[in-house]
């Protein structure tokens, strides 16, 4: 949708075989449709896992359109790596990305791991944590910079869109024999095994997007 608006979308791949075909795909659609209005740039995180998260959206905001002449009329669509599980490749991106001096008008985190089998990171993170929450929060804060300096030169509002799901009330509540928090994370077992449950995991996860939302905006709004 943000390619045939005319956007430049940058798609933040973990696999560069299958984040450039979708580029191509993207490119050929936007060919057969003729261009499209201008927009603002929304570089786009593919999956980080084998499913992407396509849980409802309700910590996200609409992209803001403008006739900003320095955008192209045709939307287009690159490919970048940056595999979410790594906080090395995260900066890694968002250093390469900085590089390229472009404009910055949005961020959409939307890579998901979903229900998967208790597993580390090579970080020693626990998967769904790691990929739905913490690669997204260092992205954000790694192109922050950008986000604002391109809403300072434009005068265009920046956006970062979190993707969530109703799944957040179904956190932790009893773990080990122990209460947790009501609909909370369980910060002290994040990355534990013990009492491990796939749908309280991906749920606390979930909660961290609307969190790391909610603050964002807390933060910004004022700006």
């Amino acid at each position: 949708a943000l390619v045939r608006k005319g956007a430049h979308v940058v798609i933040a791949a973990r696999s560069m075989a299958r984040g450039s075909a979708l580029a191509e795909e993207l490119k050929r659609l936007e060919v057969a449709k003729g261009g499209g209005d201008h927009t603002d740039a929304a570089p786009s995180p593919s999956s980080s896992a084998p499913s992407p998260d396509s849980t409802s959206p309700h910590a996200s905001a609409s992209p803001v359109t403008t006739n900003d002449a320095t955008l192209a009329a045709a939307g287009d669509a690159t490919v970048m790596l940056c595999d979410l599980a790594s906080q090395d490749s995260v900066r890694a991106f968002a250093q390469s990305f900085r590089r390229k001096a472009l404009p910055l008008h949005g961020v959409l985190c939307c890579a998901g791991v979903i229900l998967q089998p208790y597993e580390l990171t090579a970080e020693k993170r626990e998967v769904h944590f790691a990929v739905n929450h913490l690669g997204h929060f260092l992205l954000v804060n790694e192109l922050m910079s950008e986000l604002v300096a391109t809403a300072s030169a434009s005068g265009i509002q920046g956006r970062v869109v979190n993707v969530t799901s109703n799944m957040h009330h179904f956190t932790y509540r009893i773990r080990r024999g122990k209460t947790g928090p009501s609909r909370g994370i369980d910060f002290t077992q994040l990355d534990d095994p013990r009492g491990y449950d796939v749908t309280n995991s991906y749920a606390q996860s979930k909660l961290a997007n609307i969190l790391h939302a909610w603050q964002l905006n807390e933060r910004f709004r004022h700006r």
